[in-house]
């Protein structure tokens, strides 16, 4: 097999791939943490309600702004995982 011509780039390649790995790892938890903290973080939502309902409310074209928020962060991190 032969040498690359720039062996600095296999390096480089390698970092880059540890920095898109920790990018997706964090972007993904940031996108399902929340979930299962909303309850203890909004702190007054009766425990009998539903998230669901709570979610549902505020909408921007007709969607809901949480799922076009979650949607659109998913293509991010799918972009991210594309480049």
């Amino acid at each position: 097999m032969a040498e690359p011509d720039k062996p600095w780039v296999i390096d480089l390649n390698a970092q880059y791939q540890k920095v898109v790995n920790t990018f997706i790892t964090l972007s993904t938890a940031a996108l399902v943490l929340p979930i299962f903290f909303l309850r203890d973080l909004v702190g007054s939502i009766p425990p009998e309600t539903s998230l669901l309902t709570l979610l549902q409310e505020p909408k921007l074209s007709g969607l809901p702004i949480a799922f076009l928020s979650w949607g659109s962060f998913s293509f991010s991190i799918l972009a991210g995982i594309l480049f």
